[in-house]
């Protein structure tokens, strides 16, 4: 009887299924720049991270009935979209995705004055050629009112990434809410 139990684990399959409920995007982008450090650059349609430019991202979560949450990194890849991303340097480029100490300002952050990060969220490794890896990236459904998080480089390593946020096609960094654990 017990290997009844391991057929879907054998397969790959998952025993429950975790329906999508919400999917939400960026309402800040703020970057900090290391090489002009007291410079408020606001809020952007781009994300940048590197050794001298990190950034800070707001969510506002919506409260609605969902179980668990989890962030989502995805890039578009079709050429006939045009949806900018690229990365340079060690491959793949890791970055981490922390919770932070303090709210997010983005009329008065900048790289001498930000929030610093508390927590590990997740560790994003990105391709040249696309693929993305995501380890951990579960979180707090936070529901009803503003999360926030500092991405910033995994290691010392150069290189970079940067890409425009797009909600469709879907393009950069996501909180998605679901209606049971995934």
């Amino acid at each position: 009887m017990r290997f009844l139990s391991l057929i879907p684990a054998l397969y790959g399959l998952q025993t429950v299924s975790a329906a999508l409920i919400s999917r939400n995007f960026p309402h800040l982008i703020v970057p900090v720049n290391a090489n002009t450090p007291d410079t408020v650059y606001g809020t952007k349609y781009e994300a940048n991270i590197e050794q001298t430019v990190h950034t800070e991202i707001s969510f506002d979560v919506p409260s609605n009935g969902a179980i668990s949450c989890k962030l989502g990194f995805a890039f578009s890849l079709d050429p006939n979209i045009g949806a900018p991303w690229y990365v340079w340097g060690d491959s793949p480029f890791s970055f981490n995705i922390s919770t932070i100490d303090r709210p997010i300002n983005k009329d008065t952050d900048t790289w001498n004055n930000h929030p610093k990060p508390v927590y590990w969220v997740a560790t994003v490794d990105v391709e040249p050629s696309g693929r993305i890896t995501i380890s951990g990236g579960y979180v707090n459904c936070w529901k009803g009112r503003p999360v926030q998080f500092l991405l910033y480089p995994a290691s010392n390593a150069p290189g970079g990434i940067k890409w425009f946020e797009l909600n469709n096609p879907l393009h950069g960094i996501t909180f998605d809410m679901y209606d049971a654990t995934e």
